[in-house]
């Protein structure tokens, strides 16, 4: 399971639009899931409340290169959606 709430955060966890905190790791696991096609795209918050985790939010706990990859595709579905 994800690691969410003020021990993620503790861990250099990432704090979404909604309130909710999941850790580092659960971050990238996310990334590359949704860079693999395992889960859809744009990646919703884990907690289950819908909100929508943007590549920009998650920044600071990617690796430059995880980053570029998941704002690509981001870019791309969203567009696909609009």
């Amino acid at each position: 399971g994800y690691q969410v709430g003020k021990s993620a955060a503790g861990r250099g966890g990432v704090t979404l639009k909604c309130g909710h905190t999941i850790c580092k790791d659960c971050s990238h696991s996310l990334v590359e899931s949704s860079i693999s096609g395992a889960i859809g795209v744009p990646v919703s918050c884990p907690v289950g409340c819908n909100s929508l985790m943007s590549p920009q939010m998650l920044r600071h706990s990617l690796s430059d290169d995880l980053f570029e990859r998941f704002q690509r595709i981001h870019t791309v579905k969203m567009s696909l959606q609009a």
